[in-house]
This record gives structure tokens, sequence and C-alpha cells, in this order.
């Protein structure tokens, strides 16, 4: 793997949503030596710019934050619990090893595992306890702040096959091929206005490249995200998404809200009373974006085939960004 380095660094760096410094200062180092400049905004969006004086504006996004919790408060055995920053899955902690990333350090944790926590029938994130060796909340509060941020103890570590793990490859993993495709443009002599941008806010917001879109006005957006393997055990299947394997390839999702004609489409079912949960706006460049898609063909909002549509690509067999998620 080339500059596998810097993917390492990317991995260890913790940027759990609306604390993402770490990871912005880690693409902003290794990509000033290469871009025309590079830019990191009041929300930690960091844009490596290429041609910033060509007209034509090209936009690639992937989002540095990552799912995690944040700390809230502690009992008196010291106890510390949380809530979620992003779609934590909370039977994923019972037992696991933590980091408390604070500002002192990092504070090792364990989180409970007991065996009647475990067996309940819908566990909630308000349900995990981390024990970090404290005897009171007095001591547990010297050592843990509210607000304070945690994750997995886990960091990036080589399989075999040719293949690796990591915390956080959603999405820090397109962040890195975002970067060096940059580095692979400029090499090749683009002319074009090239901003890649690690992009903030969306595990939580949804926003993502939302801010920095409204400011670079790209004629063209490509946005580069993880998505879902049908080739493991209880996940999507063929059936559901087509064939996605690791390793075989990117998977290429073309959006339904660029056309003008869906953008109109959307409006007027917004105020012919569409019943489709979620929310749409617009961007200044007058683009629709929407937060969710409608579940159901019932809804009545913006009905047709192909709306939404995965193709399996294997013209790259080493360049897939599909994952597979064991959590």
């Amino acid at each position: 793997m080339e500059n596998e380095a810097f993917l390492k660094e990317l991995l260890d760096a913790v940027t759990v949503s609306g604390a993402i410094s770490l990871g912005s200062q880690a693409v902003k180092r290794e990509m000033e030596g290469c871009a025309d400049e590079v830019i990191t905004d009041i929300l930690d969006d960091t844009i490596a710019v290429l041609n910033p004086q060509a007209e034509k504006r090209i936009l690639v996004t992937a989002h540095l934050d990552e799912i995690g919790l944040v700390i809230t408060t502690a009992d008196e055995n010291g106890y510390l619990y949380a809530i979620d920053r992003g779609g934590v899955i909370p039977q994923t902690y019972p037992g696991h090893r933590v980091q408390i990333h604070t500002e002192k350090g990092i504070v090792k944790g364990v989180v409970n595992g007991a065996r009647e926590l475990c067996r309940k029938e819908k566990l909630e994130v308000t349900d995990l306890a981390i024990d970090i060796g404290a005897g009171s909340k007095k001591e547990a509060l010297e050592l843990v702040r509210p607000g304070d941020t945690v994750t997995f103890d886990a960091g990036f570590e080589k399989l075999s096959g040719g293949r690796f793990a990591g915390r956080a490859l959603d999405d820090r993993l397109g962040v890195f091929i975002i970067m060096e495709a940059f580095k692979r443009a400029k090499a090749a002599g683009a002319k074009n206005g090239l901003y890649c941008v690690a992009t903030a806010g969306e595990e939580t917001t949804k926003n993502g490249a939302y801010f920095t879109a409204g400011r670079v006005k790209p004629d063209l957006a490509i946005v580069v995200d993880v998505t879902y393997c049908t080739d493991y055990p209880f996940g999507y299947t063929e059936k559901d998404a087509g064939a996605v394997r690791l390793g075989a390839g990117p998977v290429l999702c073309h959006s339904p809200i660029v056309p003008e004609s869906l953008n109109r489409r959307a409006q007027e079912d917004e105020y012919g009373g569409c019943r489709c949960k979620g929310e749409r706006r617009q961007c200044s460049a007058g683009v629709l974006r929407t937060e969710h898609y409608p579940g159901r063909k019932e809804s009545g909002c913006l009905k047709g085939e192909g709306l939404h549509r995965q193709e399996d690509y294997s013209g790259n067999p080493s360049g897939g960004s599909a994952r597979r998620d064991r959590h």
C-alpha cells in the first residue's frame, strides 16, 4: 500500500463528531506540501486546493468525523456515563476497552459487560457504565470531564491477504483516497480547479460538504464514502444491493437530487402534502439537498424507477472502498 503512514495517522486520530481537530491537522500536514493552498474553516472542514484560478471547479469530498460517545456524568461509585455522537450500536460496547480523550491525555476504561446487561432486550447508550478504576464520583471527575469524547481502544491493524482493520474506516478511508487522488491529479497536470475536502459533521448533522459546496460552487461534485459488502455473514445480500465485494472495486451511486426535473417535483410534492420523512433544503447553487429519501413507495414523493442505483464496478480490482462492517 502506498503512503501507509498517512492512512495510519488518519485512523489513529480521534475525530468524534464535534471534536475533529486532530484529524484536520493530520490532513493539513499531509497536503501543505502539494496543494496550492490548504484551508481549514471554523467548522474544521479542511480543503486542499489545486488551480484556484481555474474557471471549472471540481469538488471531491469525504467526511472526517466518526461516531463515538461523549461523557455526561459519573455516579457515586465512580462509573462514567455517556451519550452517543452518531449512529453507534450499544450492543457492541459491553466488555470492550475504550479510550476517553481528555485535555490531560488519554484515560483508559472498560465498559461494564455484566451478563444481565447483555441480556437486556433494548440496550441504550445510557445503560453503558464505563469503569476507569475510580472509586468515587469525585475521583472520576478529577480525571474525566463531561464533554470528553470516548472511542474504542483500537487502531490500525494489518490482516492477512493484504487487508487491514481500523477504527473509523467510515470515512477516514474516503479521506485518504481523495487526498491521494489529489496528488495524482496534480502530477498528471490537471488544469481544472480541484477542491478535495475532509468534511465535518456528517455523522451527526448530515451536513457533510453542505457548507463547503456553498463556498466552492462546483461544476461537478464527487462524494466518497464507505458502503456495505454483500460477501460477509448477516449483512446485505446480493438480492438487496447487487454484488458488492471487498476488493472488487468501488460502488458507484448516482444521486437522484441533481436533475432539475426532480428538484421541481420535490418542491411540488413538499408543498402538495408529501408524506416523505425528512427535510428538503437547497444550497447556494440552487441544488436540492435532502436528509432522507422516502422509505416506502406509497409515500407519494418522487415516485419512479432507478432514483437510487448501485452498480458494481470492477475496473480497478485493488481500489475498492467497500467495507466489511462487523460492528
